[in-house]
């Protein structure tokens, strides 16, 4: 009964946002706390931050960047033209993007000048958000500044230049296990020798990660829609063997997030060990670089 309730409540108050704000209220709620610039922002530096402790030398300035997966929000991109990148694509296999709650996601930015002071001075935090904000977030526009959304498009479809960088956070969960390896391959294939790779692959259940994070892993069956919604369910160990398996890479797994309640630090192999015990990894942040087959 209870159940049935909270999914009326939840589709009056979706209709109502739609009616009112021209977007879900999951989606209006995204914009504004999870899935707000700010809040994005402070996840791009973290990932940005990490590569350069493995990287000091890479550079944004002046460098092109794939991103997988760019979602309803297009708040990396954004970020990374923020961060100096001359051009960034996004490309996503569905069109996803949602110009309004985009929109509303550039709204908030209490934290994002001051985020990003690290790297950017602040006449050129303003000036780039001013320029994003005349655009009304519409992609012909955006594209001028060097943002350019590719959807629906496979990006083993791309046979275009080369970029410096690609990066994808919280998308490789959802591919299913039999395409993970052809993509990342083909991530490295479209990166220049040298070029680097970040991606945050989330382990946890999406249908409900902050009560029931690993949930999905009592399923007997697991087809591709459920990959898509509620995440692939590959565990550290598995998700070691695919990039182990892809050629031309260094890589390190620079960040592993965990459930349980102890924050001593922990090596690789007592992850793996408990992993495949207890399942309470729940987020991996890889980067790595593209060498040439001579190394």
């Amino acid at each position: 009964m209870r159940s049935f309730f909270t999914a009326v409540v939840k589709k009056v108050l979706n209709l109502g946002f739609i009616l009112f704000t021209g977007v879900s209220y999951s989606t209006h709620k995204a914009a504004i706390t999870n899935r707000s610039f700010d809040s994005m922002s402070s996840v791009l530096l973290w990932m940005v931050d990490s590569l350069h402790k493995v990287y000091p030398d890479f550079e944004l300035s002046g460098k092109s960047v794939a991103e997988i997966g760019s979602g309803q929000f297009l708040s990396h991109p954004v970020g990374f033209r923020v961060l100096g990148a001359e051009k960034i694509v996004s490309f996503d296999l569905y069109r996803q993007f949602n110009q309004k709650a985009s929109y509303m996601s550039f709204s908030q930015q209490v934290m994002a000048k001051k985020i990003y002071s690290g790297y950017s001075s602040s006449s050129h935090y303003l000036r780039v958000m001013s320029e994003v904000k005349s655009t009304m977030l519409d992609i012909s526009k955006l594209k001028q500044l060097g943002v350019e959304y590719r959807a629906p498009f496979d990006l083993l479809d791309y046979d275009g230049t080369k970029f410096d960088l690609v990066m994808s956070y919280t998308v490789l969960e959802h591919v299913p296990p039999r395409d993970i390896k052809k993509l990342l391959v083909k991530s490295v294939e479209v990166l220049m020798e040298g070029g680097c790779f970040c991606h945050y692959i989330d382990l946890e259940d999406h249908l409900d990660p902050e009560h029931a994070p690993f949930e999905f892993l009592k399923e007997r069956n697991w087809a591709d829609k459920d990959c898509y919604s509620r995440g692939n369910r590959l565990r550290l160990l598995e998700w070691e063997s695919i990039f182990n398996q892809v050629a031309n890479i260094e890589y390190e797994f620079v960040s592993i997030l965990r459930r349980e309640a102890s924050f001593l630090p922990m090596d690789i192999s007592e992850m793996r060990e408990m992993d495949i015990k207890n399942k309470t990894v729940s987020g991996i942040l890889a980067v790595g670089k593209k060498v040439s087959s001579s190394e």
